[in-house]
């Protein structure tokens, strides 16, 4: 995973049309795989007349962070259940999920955080979810499983992101909702009983949708699937841009640098089906790139300083 020597050059075209519209040179390279683009020697670069030109100078470009692990409520969300489940009130108007995906946005884009996929949002909340699928080159590309399944248990009231489902019908049903809504991955919740589990996982598996949960989710049973497991480092820029280990708390920031670069944009962009597309340096990936503007393997305090965002082959400004 060493850097190569600084003097790598990316260039960028959007559409098949002539003409490049973004060259990054002199820049040092991590893990170069990526996107829309092309790493290329800096002195061919420099015979490249690009609508934009950035000199890296020897700067670090990563692929775009992606957090596998989010839940829009607590960006959006204005209350708290008992159960600390995020409540939302939003408004379901064209120009009002416009106005939460640039807010989205703000929280995610700054830090480098370029994929998202929502692990459980409530059902009210789907027009917006499903319109923050089409991609934006203002906004983090957006996965959403729906709401998390779950089953009925006496006197509990499930937080808004949980749907209750009544057996393994009641579970293959909702599966099978949410792939014709255009949806591909579904979060199977521990308080899901085992047969209204392996209804759904079944029914997600026949339509080449991904389950997703939690370690003890089911494991035994995801493990036979050939699962992988992807650490959740909760990635999320609404929390101050800090990343931070629910289950390892003690891993030094480099190593959740690294991890948090190489693992939650490769491994990040395989668990949703998106490897050929997104999640390293690469000719033919889309251009989701972060160009530092001091080393954070220097110094891992600079993961969080001053950065170029570029998301889809476009530089990114707060608006």
């Amino acid at each position: 995973m060493c850097a190569p020597p600084a003097g790598a050059a990316i260039v960028v075209q959007m559409a098949p049309s002539p003409g490049v519209d973004l060259a990054i040179r002199d820049a040092t390279v991590l893990n170069v795989r990526s996107g829309r683009s092309q790493a290329i020697d800096s002195g061919t670069a420099r015979a490249v007349v690009a609508r934009r030109t950035i000199e890296a100078r020897g700067r670090v470009v990563t692929p775009g962070v992606f957090d596998v692990h989010s839940h829009s409520g607590m960006v959006l969300g204005d209350s708290v259940t008992p159960t600390n489940g995020y409540i939302t009130h939003l408004v379901m108007r064209p120009d009002s999920i416009a106005a939460y995906r640039r807010r989205y946005a703000e929280m995610y884009l700054p830090y480098g955080v370029t994929s998202v996929r929502d692990v459980g949002s409530e059902e009210r909340d789907m027009p917006m979810l499903l319109a923050w699928m089409r991609r934006s080159a203002d906004a983090p590309d957006f996965y959403p499983v729906g709401a998390q399944f779950i089953s009925p248990e006496p006197g509990r009231v499930p937080p808004p992101f949980q749907i209750a489902l009544a057996d393994s019908a009641a579970a293959a049903a909702q599966v099978r909702r949410y792939y014709a809504l255009g949806i591909r991955d579904i979060k199977l919740y521990w308080r899901l009983n085992r047969p209204a589990f392996d209804g759904a996982l079944a029914a997600a598996l026949a339509l080449g949708m991904r389950p997703d949960g939690h370690v003890g989710d089911g494991t035994v049973r995801f493990r036979r699937l050939h699962a992988s497991l992807t650490p959740t480092l909760r990635i999320e820029a609404q929390r101050l841009g800090l990343t931070y280990v629910q289950s390892a708390p003690r891993i030094p920031m480099a190593g959740v640098f690294a991890i948090a670069t190489i693992n939650g944009a490769e491994e990040g962009a395989e668990e949703v089906g998106q490897a050929s597309a997104v999640g390293a340096v690469e000719v033919g990936k889309r251009a989701d790139l972060i160009l530092f503007d001091r080393n954070p393997f220097d110094q891992p305090s600079n993961l969080l300083g001053p950065k170029t965002v570029i998301k889809s082959g476009v530089v990114w400004c707060r608006k």
